[in-house]
C-alpha cells in the first residue's frame, strides 16, 4: 500500500500544482521586489522634495482669540 500513496503523490506534484507552486513563486519574487524598494527608499531618499508651500495649510479662525483667560 505505501508504494501505491507514493506513486499517488508523485503524480499530483507533475500535474496542475506545478503551475500553482510557479504562481506562488512569482508572486513571493514580486513582494521581495517591492520590499527591497520599499527599503531602499527609506535608506536613499529621493533628491527631489516638493516644496512645503504646496502641504500648508492657510487657518482663518472664525473670531480672534482673546488674550484674557477665560473663566
Amino acid at each position: 500500500m505505501k508504494g501505491f500513496y507514493e506513486k499517488k503523490g508523485e503524480q499530483n506534484n507533475k500535474g496542475g500544482n506545478s503551475e500553482a507552486n510557479q504562481t506562488k513563486a512569482e508572486v513571493e519574487l514580486e513582494i521581495k521586489k517591492l520590499e527591497l524598494q520599499k527599503l531602499q527608499r527609506e535608506v536613499n531618499p529621493p533628491e527631489y522634495r516638493p516644496p512645503e508651500e504646496d502641504y500648508k495649510l492657510v487657518l482663518n479662525p472664525d473670531e480672534e482669540i482673546p488674550n484674557e483667560p477665560i473663566l
